[in-house]
């Protein structure tokens, strides 16, 4: 639990490098299902980037549930345009949903933290 409490904690990919070469002198090679584990975090950063509030990856696709407060400035900013942006240009791969008072988008096709981490990094590059 101490070493999952700490890579929760990690903040840069500096510090995650660093926690990963601790965990390779400690453990050994780290197997893919741990590989997976490690790339939660860069998948949180980018995330948070964008204002994305929570990511959820379930059954093949990915859902980035978006600010609640829906009279927030957010929806004005460039994360959320960013947003607008990606979705606009993958039509066929993504919707925007309002359920339950929260707007998400859904993303179809995401089935590894990989995949979604280079989602992500392509939504964070849009200008």
């Amino acid at each position: 639990i101490t070493l999952y409490r700490e890579l929760d904690s990690i903040t840069s990919y500096e510090r995650l490098d660093a926690y990963k070469q601790r965990l390779i002198d400690r453990f050994g090679q780290i197997p893919e299902e741990g590989e997976e584990l490690l790339k939660v975090m860069p998948l949180k950063w980018l995330a948070a980037a964008v204002g994305v509030e929570k990511v959820t990856l379930k059954s093949g696709n990915m859902i980035l549930y978006l600010v609640a407060d829906f009279d927030s400035r957010y929806y004005e900013s460039e994360a959320f345009d960013k947003i607008i942006d990606y979705a606009s240009f993958h039509p066929r791969n993504t919707k925007i949903r309002e359920h339950d008072g929260r707007r998400s988008l859904w993303i179809k096709g995401v089935n590894s933290v990989s995949q979604a981490v280079t989602i992500l990094q392509e939504i964070n590059k849009k200008s």
